[in-house]
Formats: C-alpha cells, sequence, structure tokens
C-alpha cells in the first residue's frame, strides 16, 4: 500500500509547507475561534510540520536518530514561530524553543550574572 511512499514525502512537505501551511495559518488569524482551537490547530501543524521534516531525509534508522529528532525540532519550531506571529503561543513550546528571556548572562554555577547589553570597554557619557 506505502509502496514508493519515501518518493513522495519531500513532494507532500513541499505542498505542506508551500501551500496548506500558511493557509492554515491565515485561517486561524482570520477565524474567530476559541483560544483553545487556535492553540490546538497551531500545536497540531507544528508537530505535522516537525514530522514532515524528519522524513524528508527518510525513516529513522539507528544511525540516523538523533539527525531525525533534530529536524523534527526545527521543523516544529519554524511552523511554531509562524503560529506565534499571529499571536497564538504556547507556553511549553515558548519555554523548550526560548532559553533565555533577559539581557543578563546566566552562569551556570552560583555567582552573579552580569549585564552583556553594553561592553566593558565603552565609553560612558
Amino acid at each position: 500500500m506505502f509502496e514508493g511512499f519515501e518518493a513522495w514525502v519531500p513532494a507532500i512537505a513541499a505542498v505542506f509547507f508551500s501551500l496548506f501551511l500558511p493557509y492554515v495559518v491565515q485561517l486561524v488569524k482570520r477565524g474567530g475561534w476559541s483560544k483553545k482551537v487556535n492553540w490546538t490547530i497551531a500545536v497540531v501543524m507544528s508537530l505535522a510540520a516537525g514530522v514532515f521534516t524528519a522524513f524528508i531525509s527518510g525513516a529513522p534508522t539507528p544511525e540516523t536518530f538523533v539527525l531525525w529528532v533534530a529536524a523534527v525540532v526545527g521543523g516544529v519550531q519554524a511552523a511554531y514561530n509562524l503560529f506565534k506571529a499571529i499571536g497564538v503561543t504556547d507556553e511549553w513550546l515558548d519555554k523548550f524553543f526560548h532559553f533565555t528571556s533577559d539581557d543578563k548572562a546566566e552562569l551556570p554555577i552560583g555567582g552573579e550574572a552580569e549585564d552583556v547589553g553594553e561592553a566593558k570597554h565603552a565609553k560612558k557619557e
């Protein structure tokens, strides 16, 4: 039934990313649905984008599993950023994809963080 499916995956992914995903983002933007419905659509479409991105290189094998997972994460990030741009967000995905939200350098073991917004040798006026 799925013979030759791997040959179709890049074509399906191209249609998904170039036509279907932008259409769904605009539909969510103009749909007037509840936040829960918009959130559900955004998360499902982001996960689908991640899976499509990973399957472009084929099914995972033990040798390619780490790269496959990285492709899933990258695809989810790309699609989620489209939804985030129109105001549909997810707290877990924001935390997962955003490492720091301030201008302070975080030190891994104790100590104080210093402001990294300005070079130390810069002249202050």
